[in-house]
């Protein structure tokens, strides 16, 4: 079964990093009997970094209230004189 690890953690700064996967055995080769005839490690490497954004967003706020038989019907407290 082949094995993941962790290799190597990049050099991290603010802006970027970077992080190295190995797998060991990774099957190559397979014969016509379905064995394995060659094994090698496989690895990857990802490297990511921040870019500058700007978005701007709009926020809006809309305030419900139930009527107060509604929120009985819903197992809800109901303020004295609600009906």
């Amino acid at each position: 079964m082949p094995e993941v690890k962790l290799v190597e953690a990049g050099k991290e700064t603010q802006e970027s990093s970077g992080v190295t996967v190995s797998v060991v055995p990774l099957p190559l080769n397979i014969d016509k009997a379905g064995n394995v005839a060659e094994r090698d490690k496989f690895m990857w490497t990802y490297q990511a970094r921040l870019v500058s954004a700007t978005t701007q967003t709009k926020k809006t706020v809309e305030t419900l209230a139930l009527a107060p038989g509604e929120a009985r019907d819903m197992g809800c407290p109901v303020s004295p004189g609600g009906t």
